[in-house]
């Protein structure tokens, strides 16, 4: 299952309508604003490599750097069996697809 059930929109502010404002409950909710934070972290990140003439990064690499980042992040939590969250990595492998 996918995060954003293929609704997604270049508009800023309906991204960021989305993100705030939307109906996914538990750990959906939570993932879609950890990736949220994690793609702009990274595509400001190329932005300014870029800009500074430091390299650059096709969009695969990018995706793979998100997602790997988004896996430290959610394994640096380490929940508890018992956590309401606990099966919060099984989730982003169900919903992350790019190969």
């Amino acid at each position: 299952g996918c995060l954003c059930n293929g609704s997604t929109d270049p508009d800023w502010a309906l991204t960021l309508q989305y993100v705030t404002c939307n109906t996914l409950q538990g750990m959906d909710k939570i993932l879609i604003k950890m990736l949220f934070q994690t793609c702009i972290y990274y595509l400001w990140k190329e932005r300014n490599e870029r800009r500074h003439q430091k390299g650059f990064r096709s969009m695969d690499q990018t995706i793979r750097l998100i997602d790997k980042a988004l896996r430290n992040r959610i394994s640096s939590l380490r929940y508890k069996e018992d956590h309401k969250l606990a099966g919060i990595m099984q989730r982003w492998f169900e919903v992350f697809t790019h190969t």
